[in-house]
């Protein structure tokens, strides 16, 4: 049997995209549309479900985001993001 990794992923709801670009240093990083963004979020699920990565979607809310980070001192970022996401507590099923 393979061992499975779980892995939280950030959802982004449509409505935030725009906000989630200007509260961004790195929006030059970022997909220009949430179109854009969710094509690569779909493609990115697939592979890592081909490589037994089983992925949970977390939604950010941007509030609680910018929240973290200032509690953190971090600017808001790929890294910061990233580490928001990782934090969140998710029910794997076990």
């Amino acid at each position: 049997m393979e061992n499975k990794i779980n892995l939280n992923i950030a959802f982004y709801a449509r409505e935030d995209w725009e906000r989630l670009l200007s509260i961004s240093i790195d929006k030059n990083k970022l997909e220009n549309s949430w179109e854009k963004w969710y094509e690569n979020y779909r493609k990115a699920k697939i592979e890592f479900l081909a490589q037994v990565i089983i992925t949970y979607d977390v939604r950010v809310s941007l509030d609680e985001l910018i929240e973290f980070c200032k509690q953190r001192n971090l600017k808001i970022d790929g890294a910061a993001r990233s580490r928001f996401v990782a934090g969140k507590k998710v029910n794997y099923g076990l």
